[in-house]
């Protein structure tokens, strides 16, 4: 194809993408007329199936990033809603027509599936390019980030799929597009999991450049524009709009100029690169989270069939789990953990990975939530079922052990040193809540997931996490939101909260214990001993007198747990 072409075809599809969700009740929309959903058999959205059928297509760097709007414009298609029952007929056609030609599952094991031990996924090499790459004006990262995309809104649209087809109640298909990403010996989602590139975004020459030669602050505010693209995507990323740059450097040649332009160059690389590292990791937590929660329906509804049965892929389900968390870990951490931190389909450089970036970290503490949650309730419900259950999953002491501790290493990898809340404290709320899930279900069950035996490594992975959670848990609370005078202090509120129902839990775990059981009594002398936390317990005892509506239990937890803590408190001024 010469270039005119490929412009021709990027004009048509901006144009869809730009109006396709404007006056959706209307049949005269210009996009659903171009898509053929107001009843029209020659359509671009027929066309548009047939490009995204071609490896080439999507793969080739000239027409990679058009692939990645044609995607999307399907993902478009499936969440449209308000329509006119012309429009929403027609749209009902389309959804049919890809289930029946297996849309979703082919094109799920193009990107993700391999075809043995020696032919890796697309998602595999496009990750690889970016630790490969070393020249800062190459264009295969682009292409990467553009498959990476592509990838993000056929999940996502698989994500809505799952969903319908839970509602128009079709176990079996839905079934068959689980499998396609939960069947062993190695489940798709799980090897997707592991392909992620999620702290890559400083490899090659694009780190380098961007900590040197820095503009001053004043032309890079004044030089940022946002990313361009889909604002549900590109909305919080801003790079720099390299003409008004060299503005700031007047029309003659220097060297302050050259180094600006070439930093510049670098960054909107390195912006371009987090939003796509983003926009998959939401996209494979949205699928996973959707999976769960729509698994739990069609199981539900279809019981008494025994049509479906997730139960026998919870066993795969805890292993995306312990993966998702050792994606979060840092690579620092890792060796501490020691055999919880094995993954049996892992490679080498997986153990050596890089810390993931903040945008990554969010949507993945949420699937590790919801993958908490659909463990820990399923346990519940089999063990509550009257008939028998010896086939059930239960969530076993080992397996609740290796969780808890690998949620303790992915909560100790959020410490960054400096003052402030940094992005890290969003995933440390949401993963201090999958620790309070896990450990209190672990004291209902009586289960012993803290092992005298466990090495030393593990008690200062606990400790390290805990202070964390108490330095956090230390930001006040108040009942009302009118106590807090800004957006800023409020969200510390609601990570505080988080914080302490961790805290609650752990705390409330080990006093579950005898008082000399020698872990009770390691963790507690390490903590109790910590500055960080003796200057928390401090801060703890001051909210008090600002009426802090939920200060006090962390503090009778504290003194309950050792006798440490007690003369912690009262050191602090509480008798």
């Amino acid at each position: 194809e010469d270039s005119s072409t490929c412009h021709l075809r990027d004009v048509i599809l901006d144009m869809i993408l730009n109006n396709i969700g404007l006056h959706t009740e209307s049949s005269l929309n210009l996009s659903l007329m171009m898509l053929g959903l107001n009843g029209s058999k020659q359509n671009c959205l027929n066309v548009i199936l047939d490009l995204i059928n071609s490896s080439h297509f999507i793969l080739s760097r000239k027409t990679s990033s058009s692939a990645s709007k044609c995607f999307e414009i399907v993902f478009r298609v499936c969440e449209l809603t308000s329509l006119s029952p012309p429009v929403q007929s027609q749209r009902e056609l389309f959804l049919e027509k890809i289930r029946k030609i297996g849309f979703w599952e082919a094109q799920i094991f193009r990107f993700l599936g391999t075809s043995g031990p020696l032919s890796p996924s697309i998602l595999h090499e496009v990750s690889l390019s970016y630790h490969l790459e070393h020249d800062s004006e190459s264009l295969a990262p682009r292409r990467g980030n553009n498959v990476l995309h592509s990838v993000s809104w056929l999940l996502k649209g698989a994500a809505i799929e799952l969903r319908a087809l839970a509602e128009l109640n079709r176990p079996s298909q839905f079934i068959s597009l689980v499998d396609t990403l939960l069947s062993p010996p190695l489940p798709l989602l799980q090897n997707a999991l592991l392909d992620l590139p999620l702290g890559q975004s400083r490899c090659g020459a694009v780190g380098q450049i961007i900590h040197n030669d820095i503009p001053s602050k004043d032309i890079v505010d004044a030089s940022s524009v946002p990313l361009p693209g889909p604002v549900d995507v590109c909305s919080n990323f801003h790079v720099i709009d390299i003409e008004k740059m060299q503005g700031h450097f007047g029309d003659e040649y220097s060297l302050a100029k050259e180094r600006a332009t070439k930093w510049a160059h670098a960054w909107n690389k390195f912006v371009s690169r987090v939003c796509a590292f983003s926009h998959i990791s939401e996209a494979w937590s949205d699928f996973t989270m959707a999976m769960l929660i729509f698994s739990r329906l069609v199981s539900r509804t279809n019981e008494h069939n025994g049509i479906i049965n997730m139960l026998g892929k919870s066993r795969v389900v805890t292993e995306i789990l312990c993966t998702t968390l050792l994606r979060l870990t840092h690579s620092g951490h890792l060796k501490a953990l020691g055999p919880y931190a094995h993954i049996s389909c892992a490679n080498n450089s997986f153990y050596e990975g890089d810390m993931i970036e903040a945008e990554c970290g969010f949507p993945l503490s949420n699937s590790v939530l919801t993958l908490t949650e659909y463990l820990v309730e399923s346990t519940l419900e089999n063990m509550s079922n009257v008939h028998d259950n010896s086939h059930s999953y239960i969530l076993s002491e080992e397996d609740a052990g290796r969780i808890s501790a690998l949620i303790v290493g992915a909560i100790s990898s959020c410490s960054e040193s400096g003052a402030g809340m940094s992005p890290a404290h969003d995933r440390c709320a949401i993963l201090s809540y999958a620790l309070a899930r896990i450990l209190t279900f672990s004291k209902l069950q009586s289960y012993c997931i803290v092992l005298q035996h466990n090495p030393s490594t593990i008690l200062e992975i606990y400790t390290q996490a805990a202070t964390l959670l108490f330095d956090l848990a230390s930001w006040p609370v108040f009942s009302s939101q009118d106590r807090y005078t800004n957006l800023h202090e409020a969200k510390r509120g609601t990570i505080s909260i988080a914080a302490r129902s961790g805290l609650s839990s752990l705390f409330g775990y080990l006093n579950s214990f005898d008082r000399s059981d020698s872990f009770v009594q390691s963790f507690a002398s390490k903590f109790f001993s910590s500055a960080p936390v003796i200057i928390a317990v401090s801060q703890l005892v001051h909210l008090i007198s600002i009426e802090d509506s939920d200060v006090a239990y962390i503090l009778q937890q504290i003194a309950l747990l050792h006798h440490d803590g007690i003369q912690l408190i009262a050191k602090s001024g509480v008798t």
